[in-house]
């Protein structure tokens, strides 16, 4: 009986860090499809005549997002966005400068929000894609060793 105790230790221990590793990995994932979605929306904008439901449009791609369903007043979009709990404060905020820079009258200034926010989302997914690779195979190691080291002491 205690072997079996030990071993599902040593297994939820292990479970544990490969779901810290999986967490990074979608954080991954969400900084690159707000990435891709403000080089679509730039697109969008650069080349001409687009609207913004069409700007919104380009950056959702057609998936079941919150921006491709927003409503168009600035205050009431912005704020039932449906952010992602996986950003930090720090990249919600430039995103929301971002999207907020959209409802601008003319080009000019949505160009210049979507270029200040790509430049920002770059050094945060440049940021993200770092820690992850250094920390997944970290999360992985120390879940098996903690894993193994418990069984042992159970043992």
């Amino acid at each position: 009986m205690q072997w079996i105790g030990a071993l599902l230790a040593a297994g939820g221990c292990a479970l544990l860090g490969a779901l810290c590793a999986r967490r990074l990995d979608a954080r991954e994932r969400a900084m690159e499809f707000w990435e891709n979605a403000l080089a679509r929306m730039a697109s969008a904008v650069e080349t001409g005549g687009a609207g913004l439901p069409e700007i919104l449009r380009a950056g959702a791609d057609g998936g079941e997002n919150t921006l491709a369903q927003a409503a168009l007043s600035q205050g009431d979009w912005l704020s039932a966005l449906a952010w992602d709990p996986l950003l930090t404060e720090r990249e919600t905020a430039a995103l929301r400068d971002a999207l907020s820079g959209l409802f601008a009258a003319t080009a000019g200034p949505q160009k210049k929000a979507l270029a200040q926010a790509q430049e920002k989302w770059r050094g945060f997914a440049r940021a993200a894609r770092e820690a992850a690779d250094k920390n997944r195979r970290l999360y992985c190691s120390l879940g098996f060793l903690g894993g193994a080291a418990l069984f042992i002491l159970l043992c």
